[in-house]
């Protein structure tokens, strides 16, 4: 179908973080992501450093407006500005990840047969209804915990 696109195993997720970054990249914008264990993007991405300065470079252009991260484990690191974080309890999220960015909505299973799965979608009415949910998931999340280090 047009306008869908599936990224399935650890090379296509790699294509699948260097589309996010160049969609952000071209359209800047806020950016919300959804995910039970942070560090399973980590897991699967060859080029996480890279990553994170490309985005911060990005966020202090003026590009990135917000990046929000609900989680309930993350490796973040504290030199990285660009990204905000809230925790929520671990029963209320799934082995599974949402990301809002641009026009797309990403749906990622960390569990699949060859993982990880990525259902991306180019939809601004799905993009911004998954923005709106997740706005009132931000609302009730809590402040991750003030310590360095890995986060659980």
């Amino acid at each position: 179908p047009q306008g869908v696109e599936i990224f399935e195993g650890p090379e296509r997720f790699e294509e699948f973080t260097n589309f996010v970054f160049e969609q952000v990249k071209e359209h800047g914008g806020h950016i919300c992501l959804s995910v039970t264990d942070e560090r399973l993007f980590s897991k699967y991405r060859t080029n996480t450093a890279e990553y994170y300065e490309k985005m911060q470079d990005l966020f202090n252009r003026g590009v990135i407006k917000s990046f929000r991260i609900l989680a309930n484990k993350s490796n973040f690191a504290t030199k990285y500005t660009y990204n905000t974080y809230k925790w929520q309890p671990e029963t209320t999220m799934a082995p599974t990840a949402f990301y809002t960015f641009a026009d797309y909505l990403a749906l990622i299973s960390f569990e699949h047969s060859n993982p990880p799965y990525v259902l991306l979608i180019q939809s601004a009415p799905l993009a911004d209804s998954y923005r709106r949910a997740f706005d009132v998931a931000w609302a009730a999340g809590k402040e991750p915990p003030k310590t360095t280090g890995t986060k659980s």
